[in-house]
C-alpha cells in the first residue's frame, strides 16, 4: 500500500516501511528454521524439530519454562516413527493426558501447545504421510 506521497506503507496503514527489502514479519515458531535432531534433546518454546528416528527411537523433552500458548513443532523427515517411535516428555506437565506422548505415524507431524489453564501440553494437527 502506498501513502499520499507514494511511499510504501504497512498493510495496516499505520507505519511506513523505509526499507521494504529488510521488512520481516515475526510469526513466532513459523519464523524459525527447522532443527535436525537424531537423539535425546530438550526443546525450547518455539522450536521446530525434524526428529529423525531412523537409527533408533529417542525422547525429546518439552521445555520446563512454558508460558501459555508456547509451541513446539515436530515432523518425521525420514518416515521412521512407526518403526522407531519418538517419545515426547511433558517435563512435569502432561502431554495429551499422560506424562509422555508417543509419535508413531510414519511421516508424522504435530504441534505441542501449552495450555496454562489446564497445565498441560495439547497435541494439535497430529497426522502422518499421505
Amino acid at each position: 500500500m502506498l501513502d499520499a506521497n507514494g511511499a510504501l506503507m504497512a498493510a495496516n496503514g499505520l507505519s511506513d516501511l523505509p526499507d521494504p527489502a529488510a521488512a520481516r514479519v515475526n510469526v513466532g515458531a513459523a519464523d524459525r528454521a527447522w532443527q535436525d535432531k537424531a537423539g535425546a534433546y530438550t526443546a525450547s518454546a518455539g522450536d521446530r524439530i525434524k526428529a529423525d528416528t531412523g537409527a533408533a527411537a529417542f525422547t525429546i523433552t518439552l521445555p520446563a519454562s512454558r508460558p501459555d500458548g508456547a509451541e513446539v513443532w515436530f515432523m518425521d523427515p525420514g518416515a521412521n516413527w512407526a518403526t522407531n517411535n519418538l517419545t515426547v516428555s511433558g517435563n512435569g506437565a502432561n502431554i495429551a493426558g499422560a506424562a509422555t506422548f508417543t509419535a508413531d505415524l510414519d511421516g508424522g507431524y504435530f504441534i505441542a501447545i501449552f495450555d496454562a489453564t489446564a497445565d498441560e501440553w495439547q497435541v494439535r494437527m497430529y497426522g502422518g504421510a499421505v
